[in-house]
């Protein structure tokens, strides 16, 4: 789908809303449950949306799953019954279940997710984490590293049901750049399951730097938020980075600017995912599934190696 074609279509259909029903239309976006928005992620893509739907007079409101779900599953008779609400966005990142393609085809008005495609019905945009994750860890391996740990937030290895599909694509993206590089994964490299939570990120990092291959001298976090509290656990440690270790994270949030040493990241595109997500909301393309496009911002956390320096230099 061409950008421009995108937003001309997607104007008139936002602009027809508009004169029909006025300001009093609301676009309802659902997250998963309240913790939810204080995700500095979804407060950036909530921001999108918000300002994406301002410029036509639309309203925004937020609200969470549990509100209307009945017997464990979000049900659409509630959301029917809302004559304000012309559409849903849903942030669906979580682990695979059928139940919002249930509520998909009960719902009677548009849908869109964000952060996850499940149905080729269902329009979608998501950030291109394989990708993103690839160049994460490819910039590691040029800058001179072989033993790359890897930090994610699910398991990448159990069921659908309970693992984030961000990760399992952020995790494929890190074992091919290690693959196309000759380097053999090692499981004791990968840490799982650590939530944001800073006691399990601690756990990850002592298991890390006392693996029985050698410690790594870089690690990859699938996410800013992992990599802001392995830079405090290595510095509680006297680990400097990145002169004993080098770190990347994903998702390029504000603090890492202002991060010691300042994070090297991948940065996605949020306020624009929240925008396309409105975009698809009311276009006339239908069965849409928008891949954004993630580049590697490069700081001060990763120590390149002096035969890198050499040829930087020489060109």
């Amino acid at each position: 789908v061409c950008s421009s074609d995108l937003n001309r279509d997607a104007d008139k259909g936002i602009t027809k809303k508009k004169k029909e029903q006025g300001s009093q239309t609301k676009i309802l976006v659902l997250l998963p449950d309240r913790e939810r928005i204080n995700y500095p992620y979804t407060q950036e893509v909530i921001k999108g949306i918000s300002s994406r739907l301002l410029s036509y007079n639309l309203e925004t409101e937020i609200d969470f799953m549990d509100r209307y779900q009945e017997n464990g599953s979000l049900c659409a008779a509630e959301l029917n019954k809302r004559k304000d609400i012309e559409g849903v966005i849903i942030d669906k990142e979580g682990p695979v279940n059928i139940e919002i393609i249930r509520f998909s085809r009960k719902y009677k008005k548009a849908i869109v997710l964000f952060n996850s495609r499940l149905d080729p019905h269902i329009p979608s945009v998501v950030m291109d984490n394989e990708s993103g994750a690839y160049l994460a860890t490819e910039h590691l391996i040029v800058s001179g590293h072989k033993k790359i740990g890897i930090i994610v937030r699910s398991s990448v290895f159990s069921t659908p049901q309970s693992t984030y599909m961000t990760d399992a694509l952020k995790f494929k993206g890190y074992e091919s750049a290690l693959g196309n590089h000759s380097l053999k994964l090692k499981d004791e490299y990968l840490k799982e399951s650590v939530s944001s939570r800073p006691e399990r990120i601690r756990k990850a990092v002592e298991e890390l730097l006392t693996a029985s291959s050698g410690a790594p001298t870089a690690i990859f976090c699938a996410d800013d938020l992992i990599a802001f509290e392995v830079l405090r656990v290595l510095n509680e440690k006297n680990i400097k980075v990145p002169e004993d270790i080098s770190i990347v994270g994903f998702n390029n949030f504000i603090y890492s600017t202002i991060a010691q040493p300042k994070l090297t990241t991948v940065e996605t595109p949020m306020v624009e995912m929240g925008q396309r997500a409105v975009d698809l909301l009311f276009s006339n393309f239908g069965n849409k599934h928008l891949i954004l496009n993630v580049k590697l911002i490069e700081r001060a956390s990763v120590k390149r190696s002096r035969r890198e320096k050499c040829q930087t230099k020489l060109m």
